[in-house]
């Protein structure tokens, strides 16, 4: 929460003009990758540098910049908190510290290309922003000052409205062969034993009507050995 007060050591007057002792930046570059898995970052930073200019690499205009990379589509939510209280310039300037956010699409090396594709520039010390529908791909935000002499600041970002992964369609699974009925009850039969040569023999002398006849068949048969 911001709470104001007002700064009786700044502004000098210095040749009829206003003027902010602003300390060196101290940039720091962060790196984040954003996926449905990991869907959030924190940061902490250090806000300096001179009043209402892009960043630069001259030690007056450095700031922070934070390169993500986002894995698929979705909403990116990005905010910073300043710890400090929020002072109020006596002279009706804007008051400080006051930091703003620019996000930008980017390169693998974090390399801003083109205009913004969103920012946060307000008078107030804490800012926030969303960018609907990005693409999966890389982006650097830039953390600039708009107004700082030096200040913490506690930065989130958030991956939002991202496209659930679904589950592969399910196959299933074949049935088991039916398994063969089983025998009724007593149905199960033992197989016939083979007749033996002579015993089959035997069997068609008896058959023979004619008694000498079936005599001499059934000798005949006596000789087998089986």
């Amino acid at each position: 929460m911001t709470v104001a007060r007002q700064l009786n050591i700044f502004p000098l007057a210095i040749a009829g003009v206003a003027a902010i002792v602003v300390p060196s930046a101290h940039a720091e570059t962060f790196k984040s990758t954003l996926s449905p898995a990991k869907p959030a970052f924190a940061w902490n930073g250090y806000g300096a540098g001179g009043p209402g200019f892009e960043c630069s690499n001259e030690a007056e205009f450095q700031c922070d910049s934070v390169v993500f990379t986002l894995e698929t589509t979705g909403d990116l939510t990005l905010s910073i908190d300043t710890e400090g209280e929020q002072i109020t310039n006596p002279s009706g300037a804007m008051p400080y510290p006051n930091l703003d956010l620019y996000l930008f699409n980017s390169d693998a090396a974090g390399v801003k290309s083109g205009e913004p594709i969103a920012e946060a520039a307000t008078a107030s010390d804490d800012e926030k922003l969303t960018a609907t529908r990005l693409s999966a791909g890389r982006y650097v935000l830039e953390v600039r000052s708009s107004f700082s002499v030096g200040e913490n600041y506690a930065g989130k970002a958030k991956l939002s409205n991202f496209p659930l992964a679904t589950a592969p369609p399910s196959v299933a699974a074949p049935s088991p062969a039916a398994a063969p009925p089983a025998p009724a009850p007593g149905a199960a039969s033992k197989p016939k034993a083979k007749r033996s040569a002579k015993a089959t023999c035997r069997a068609k002398a008896k058959k023979v009507k004619n008694s000498k006849k079936r005599a001499r068949a059934l000798k005949r048969c006596a000789k087998l050995k089986r």
